[in-house]
């Protein structure tokens, strides 16, 4: 059985990781723990890592890829076993999708303060009448703002056939893991 590994750490600076047990089965299929402490390692680091105490498999953001049948390999004496994940990771340069594109001023909504102030929240009672005088400025359309990506997962044999996260014409909105760390490239503008 794989499993998943949806890695949103390149998106969000939080690393995602599964809880790894290892116990040894005995030829009469009793359970065990396992008495020394087992190894472990990434068959490739580049899309997943393991933790040193080898408890938890995980993505730290620093992966540059998703794969399909990405392995980690555990042993204990004679004991091996390895894991398989597919790792989703996303598609990089994220999209950017605007309601709107054509953003105009709002004729006859204006805004107090001038062009350069920004609505006060407690205002002392001589500074509201210091604020008319600066004047007004005027109010533009709002539009809202998703950002979108492709998740991927590159084959292992190093073949350009990417698989796509739910399919290839499906893109996830990840606007809620991005917000904080959006910024508008030109503040003048938007």
């Amino acid at each position: 059985q794989e499993l998943e590994i949806l890695n949103t750490a390149p998106l969000t600076g939080v690393p995602r990781a599964v809880p790894v047990k290892l116990v040894a089965v005995e030829a009469g299929g009793g359970v065990a723990e396992l008495t020394e402490p087992p190894g472990c390692e990434s068959a490739d680091k580049q899309v997943l890592q393991v933790s040193d105490a080898c408890d938890a498999v995980f993505v730290g953001g620093k992966e540059s890829r998703g794969a399909r049948g990405a392995r980690v390999d555990f042993w204990s004496r004679r004991l091996h076993a390895s894991l398989r994940f597919t790792v989703w990771a996303p598609l990089l340069p994220l999209r950017v999708q605007l309601g709107d594109t054509a953003l105009e001023q709002v004729r006859g909504w204006r805004l107090p303060g001038g062009p350069e102030s920004a609505p006060a929240e407690a205002e002392e009672p001589g500074e509201e009448a210091e604020r008319r005088a600066r004047g007004c400025r005027p109010q533009y359309q709002r539009t809202a703002v998703r950002v979108l990506a492709h998740f991927v997962a590159h084959p292992l044999d190093g073949g350009r056939h990417l698989a796509y996260l739910p399919g290839p014409d499906w893109l996830l909105d990840v606007t809620h893991l991005v917000a904080s760390r959006t910024r508008v490239q030109d503040p003048r503008v938007a």
